[in-house]
């Protein structure tokens, strides 16, 4: 069996090749930021995620999807990922901790700052599980 890799599938690994280095960038700023803990999280997460998006885009092309849905389960996947890194890297700069209380125990952000955080965070999780709700769908 041949390995064939779609365009899309494509964007995806590229997009988790990238988040792989932004994850690994950010665990050098560790000692450098209000919240080192939750740093940490956005850092252990942009390296978990980026497996989600490379496992993805290698097996693109065995979903059994429609168009609407591949376009879905792709855009969900993107930007869930990614929203959930970048919710989570600011809080730990701001001290944000409302989103994730166990990574931000004895911190606090500005008003603006835990709105921010707990929006990306919610919605880039509400869009991992529609992701990967499509990814089972697909592969049944």
């Amino acid at each position: 069996m041949q390995l064939v890799i779609s365009p899309q599938g494509y964007e995806l690994i590229v997009a988790g090749a990238i988040l792989f280095l932004l994850g690994l960038v950010q665990g050098v700023a560790l000692p450098f930021v209000k919240n080192p803990r939750m740093a940490l999280s956005a850092h252990t997460d942009g390296l978990r995620s980026r497996l989600a998006l490379i496992a993805s885009g290698v097996i693109w092309n065995l979903f059994d999807l429609s168009q609407v849905q591949f376009q879905i389960a792709f855009y969900s996947a993107l930007i869930g990922y990614y929203g959930l890194w970048i919710g989570i890297t600011p809080a730990s700069i701001t001290g944000a901790s409302r989103a994730l209380p166990m990574a931000g125990e004895s911190y606090s952000g500005s008003p603006a700052a835990e709105l921010l955080a707990t929006l990306l965070t919610r919605t880039s999780g509400t869009l991992i599980l529609v992701s990967a709700g499509f990814t089972v769908i697909g592969l049944l």
